[in-house]
């Protein structure tokens, strides 16, 4: 960073502390977060802002605390404070910033699950997100995310079903039963993150093989890829229910099959 540009940081984390006016602190907090990692020694001074009587300070705060990174991970405790805000957009905020700052401890995980239950949709979604960010760490959450699977509100469907994905262990074999039911979903997002999901999982998904292969026929064109891809990652296990659908009635479903058994045995066993 150059000089004048740790001059304008230094200026507007002066400005974090202006109490006479919210809006100079709102402003100053979000050019702070687009600064990203660079912003790492305005964190102390953000994290007071979770403190501001200002809603939109707060989630502003939240927010570059998030953007920054793994720099702010000092202000863990406070964000985690922030989940359970009065305010939904500073809820949201704190989901989304825990899981950018990589903050994975089991209280981090709790609530991000518990905030899967909020009232405010977009704190849901937020929620999934900030653990979608986590990845297989917060695999204790997988409960929370597989019950969301049926929330009313499509965004909140669709973000569940990425973090499914996103936290999917290839050692997880014994997830695959839960998320083999998710295959049939009449969403197909979440059918489509089921097979992904699976497809992380490798050769351990082989109770999902039968469930992967009826995908093929999907009416949905990228859960069929999907299925496809997962049925490839498997492996030779799933070969033999792939040549019975090589004599399937349907063109679409032969050639998806056809697809996955080149996958698996490459160019030379055909």
């Amino acid at each position: 960073m150059g000089l004048l540009s740790r001059m304008h940081m230094k200026r507007l984390i002066g400005h974090l502390r202006v109490v006479s006016s919210w809006h100079m602190v709102h402003g100053a907090a979000l050019k702070l977060g687009q600064m990203g990692a660079e912003a790492a020694p305005a964190v102390p001074a953000l994290t007071d802002c979770l403190e501001h009587p200002k809603d939109e300070v707060r989630a502003a705060a939240a927010t570059a605390l998030g953007q920054i990174g793994s720099a702010s991970l000092g202000a863990a405790p406070a964000l985690l404070g922030a989940v359970s805000d009065q305010a939904a957009e500073v809820r949201a905020a704190a989901c989304v910033a825990i899981g950018l700052i990589g903050y994975a401890g089991e209280e981090a995980v709790s609530a991000l699950s518990a905030a899967l239950d909020d009232h405010d949709e977009s704190v849901r979604v937020a929620a999934a997100k900030g653990l979608a960010s986590l990845g297989i760490r917060a695999a204790a959450a997988a409960d929370a995310l597989q019950a969301k699977r049926e929330d009313p509100s499509s965004r909140v469907r669709s973000e569940v079903a990425r973090a499914l994905v996103e936290i999917a262990d290839s050692k997880a074999y014994h997830a695959v039963p839960n998320i083999s039911e998710a295959l049939a979903h009449k969403d197909p997002h979440v059918r489509w993150a089921a097979a992904m999901a699976i497809g992380k999982m490798g050769p351990a998904a082989v109770p999902a093989v039968p469930a992967l292969a009826q995908l093929l026929g999907d009416p949905d064109g990228d859960v069929q890829d999907a299925a496809r891809l997962a049925l490839a990652t498997i492996g030779k296990p799933a070969i033999p229910e792939l040549e019975k659908l090589m004599s399937h009635p349907k063109e679409a479903i032969r050639l998806q099959a056809q697809a996955a058994l080149y996958d698996i045995r490459g160019p030379l066993e055909g």
